[in-house]
């Protein structure tokens, strides 16, 4: 059985706009994606930017107690992990780790990994990549022209990423239920504005050729095309019963005048006969 042509179509729209939903839908989630890693490192660096630039007067005054109480104010943020203090030599003054982060956690149970803060965010650096962590661009803290330490500050985009992959995924799910629900709702109209009509044209097509000249196919609310169609169809069938008729009509009197011919050549035949 041979598929109909409509279906045919209407698949491959429905294959189209399936891919323009999901394409689209995949742009605007990597473009939020990306806009919002612009921000996230935008708000970090300012917030390192901050600190160096207030963190001097407590080096000066070892008091680095209040500088990590600072350092905790300020970088108040789920997705900061570490922010710590550097002297010249390399050497953490004080720090910041956020140990209720599971990765955190998670390398400090580790035996190989030292509990060490600087050995931490060693780590951390190293496999930046694979536990989704970036770290500011070090800030120097200057007094008087004099470089006195850096500060670090790292921090994860996992989050972000978490958000996006669902985001990927929502919109995935719903370009279909939407591609889904308007090829549904698509397909009834179709099918009764379109293919309904012509198979109940077909069918009455068959019922002509079989000999029933007298049914005819009934106008409704249709597309304008079916419509014309349905009207041509039916003066088509008014114009093919009344030929038909015709030939009965003229059939009947051929065979009536016949009857007459046949009549006369008897009675003549008789009348010779009795000469």
């Amino acid at each position: 059985m041979k598929k109909s042509i409509a279906y045919k179509y209407l698949r491959i729209v429905t294959s189209v706009l399936v891919t323009v939903q999901l394409s689209l839908g995949l742009w605007q989630t990597r473009w939020n994606y990306s806009r919002d890693l612009t921000g996230l490192d935008r708000r970090i660096n300012s917030k390192a930017v901050f600190l160096s630039t207030v963190a001097a007067e407590s080096i000066l005054n070892l008091d680095f107690l209040a500088l990590e109480n600072l350092m905790m104010q300020t970088v108040g943020d789920p997705n900061i992990v570490y922010s710590i203090v550097l002297d010249p030599r390399g050497q953490p003054l004080t720090r910041f780790i956020n140990r209720e982060d599971p990765l955190i956690a998670k390398l400090a149970q580790n035996q190989g990994v030292s509990n060490n803060a600087l050995d931490l965010i060693k780590e951390l650096d190293q496999k930046s990549e694979k536990y989704k962590l970036k770290r500011a661009t070090a800030k120097a803290i200057i007094d008087r022209d004099r470089v006195i330490g850096e500060i670090w500050v790292g921090y994860s985009y996992k989050n972000y990423r978490k958000d996006f992959l669902q985001t990927a995924f929502f919109n995935f799910g719903n370009a279909i239920f939407v591609c889904i629900l308007l090829t549904g709702i698509t397909l009834i109209i179709f099918k009764e504005q379109i293919i309904n009509p012509l198979k109940k044209l077909a069918r009455l097509t068959k019922k002509i050729a079989n000999g029933e000249f007298d049914k005819r196919v009934d106008t409704g609310n249709h597309s304008r095309e079916i419509h014309l169609l349905e009207v041509s169809f039916n003066k088509m069938a008014d114009r093919l019963q009344e030929t038909i008729q015709g030939l009965h009509q003229n059939n009947q009197s051929l065979a009536i005048a016949n009857n007459e011919l046949a009549r006369a050549t008897k009675l003549k035949d008789e009348f010779l006969a009795n000469m």
